[in-house]
């Protein structure tokens, strides 16, 4: 145990055990001091204000930028290298960051949390592999292989775990069960994965790229699992090779260079919870340009995508398991946060000169989709606009006050309640619904008008996207006579009449369709208030829970402070 404790490089001192008897006398005297208190409000203060300093000079000794992670993690670590160095000053410990020149590294590898293990929350894994990993796979082919991307992977547990899952999916799915077409499972072709794991400390790569663990890894592995997995050599588990050769371990600084891309999956698992709030909106957008449309993010129990619900679906809340959505983000956008570094970014594609020809098929569907088809727009299952046809003006405008990209807010009058109707149905039945008996105000009369909105299955079921499409049903009513006075004759009385009477029935006719969608969205305000009654009943028999077990919280407070009163006399 002293040897394994020894060799990985997180003990502060390695000494006899007179030494340690020693350090320790010297470690209480020094926490002892008047000058030096950990839990003092000014210490920490005072270490706050050296941040930026002790930040810059980290930059330029490492080459590793800390400015904008956690204050209180950055304060905790360099508080306990001072207690380690018994310093009791913050500006003595600034002095000696600048002088001593293995100081920065130490604090370098201070900083490089590499708290991680196989399987850590085995529930949040095993919902991975059930729900995700089936998804990733089906109808994947030989040469085409899922790619998942771990980031800040430490010593590689994570990486492994997530390579384990993948390979038993395979081997179940492939070698075990027959195929729907009746063929063996052997005949067929078994897609393949490739796992990136990325990380910015090299000393825990290296450990990663050996694959050699301590034996204390069975308390995390089942034995099946290390068996199929590991090979036991002394008292060190190999990782084997085949599944040592799935995962490629690389120096990457997720914060500074080029993300890579194309990757069905991204674990990023208690990272972003040492990183400020900055950095932290930033990798959230990166992530979504890293993964292919519905891709999946896969995060630790501490860390949320709540304020990111316009780039992420939840898919499990508990588990922290989203799914990309389909937005207007750019690929600028993704290329702001790469500031150095090569990129591993796709070269833009160069068209070739026979792509350059006119072709007259081409432009024959240009002229259609311009002149005759109907306008169309795509949205998300929010309302927000995501791209949208030429000439939607007609239906859409834009008004006054702060920018809308809400379809709702942006459809003009008439379209309104009739679009949210359709949206409504849209998304609850996941099928094509048509909303006719609505019209617009057009500078040509009244226009009727038919909505389609159509779920954009071909992207996959949990897309979230719908075409909603806008059909000029004939031609608009108008009322008006414009013709001179000397030609009013012309005019048969008998048009306008019958003229007027469409118009009513039109009139009517969307009265009607009015009246049943104000009553279905009655029933489902109705059906919502119920829940919402229902779910705040809930809500206050779980606070009286809570309540009763803070109070027996706080008669084994009391009973605990008791039994250490007694303890001291």
């Amino acid at each position: 145990m002293p040897r394994s404790a020894a060799t990985t490089g997180v003990a502060d001192h390695v000494l006899p055990p007179s030494g340690i008897a020693q350090e320790l006398t010297t470690y209480v005297n020094f926490l002892n001091q008047p000058a030096f208190r950990p839990g003092s409000p000014s210490l920490h203060e005072q270490i706050e204000q050296a941040i930026p300093e002790i930040a810059a000079h980290l930059l330029q000794a490492t080459d590793h930028n800390f400015q904008h992670y956690k204050t209180s993690t950055l304060s905790r670590r360099i508080l306990r290298r001072m207690q380690v160095l018994k310093i009791a000053d913050v500006a003595n410990y600034v002095t000696w960051i600048k002088q001593d020149q293995q100081e920065p590294q130490l604090l370098f590898r201070e900083l490089l949390i590499g708290v991680t293990a196989f399987f850590r929350d085995p529930r949040s894994f095993a919902r991975l592999s059930d729900e995700v990993l089936p998804k990733l796979f089906a109808g994947r082919q030989p040469n085409d292989p899922v790619r998942i991307w771990v980031p800040g992977c430490a010593s590689g547990e994570e990486a492994y775990t997530i390579a384990m899952l993948c390979q038993e999916y395979l081997d179940k799915r492939y070698l075990n069960e027959p195929s729907a077409t009746g063929l063996a499972a052997s005949e067929q072709p078994a897609p393949s994965f490739q796992i990136f794991a990325s990380d910015i400390d090299e000393r825990a790569l290296s450990t990663a790229r050996d694959g050699i663990y301590p034996v204390g890894i069975a308390e995390d592995i089942s034995a099946e699992r290390l068996e199929r997995f590991f090979v036991l050599k002394g008292k060190r588990y190999h990782v084997r090779h085949r599944l040592r050769e799935r995962v490629l371990f690389s120096s990457h600084n997720l914060i500074s260079d080029p993300p890579f891309t194309r990757q069905d999956l991204i674990s990023c698992r208690n990272l972003l919870i040492y990183l400020g709030p900055h950095l932290q909106k930033k990798l959230i957008p990166l992530f979504h340009y890293a993964l292919r449309p519905n891709g999946f993010l896969f995060l630790g129990p501490s860390e949320s995508m709540t304020s990111h619900g316009e780039l992420f679906r939840t898919i499990d809340a508990k588990h922290r398991i989203s799914q990309r959505r389909e937005t207007a983000i750019t690929r600028g956008a993704a290329l702001n946060l790469a500031t150095s570094g090569d990129s591993h970014l796709p070269p833009a594609d160069v068209p070739s000169k026979e792509e350059n020809k006119n072709d007259i098929v081409q432009v024959m569907q240009r002229i259609v989709l311009d002149e005759f088809a109907p306008k169309v727009v795509v949205i998300d299952e929010e309302g927000q606009i995501i791209c949208s046809s030429a000439e939607t003006q007609k239906y859409l405008s834009i008004g006054e006050g702060t920018y809308q990209n809400n379809i709702l807010k942006m459809a003009r009058r008439g379209l309104r309640l009739g679009l949210r109707a359709a949206i409504g149905q849209a998304k609850t039945k996941r099928r094509r619904v048509t909303h006719e008996n609505v019209s617009v105000e057009t500078e040509h009369g009244k226009q009727p008008v038919m909505l389609t909105v159509q779920p954009m299955m071909q992207l996959g079921e949990e897309s979230g996207l719908f075409l909603v499409v806008f059909h000029d049903v004939g031609l608009p009513m108008n009322l008006s006579v414009n013709a001179p006075n000397n030609q009013e004759e012309v005019i048969a009385r008998g048009t306008l009449d019958r003229t007027a009477d469409l118009l009513i029935e039109q009139l009517e006719r969307e009265l009607s369709t009015s009246r049943d969608d104000l009553d279905r969205t009655l029933q489902e305000m109705e059906a919502a208030n119920e829940e919402l009654k229902s779910s705040n009943e809930e809500l206050l028999s779980m606070n009286e829970e809570l309540q009763s077990a803070n109070e027996e919280l706080e008669t084994s407070k009391e009973e605990i402070q008791s039994a250490l009163e007694r303890i001291a006399r």
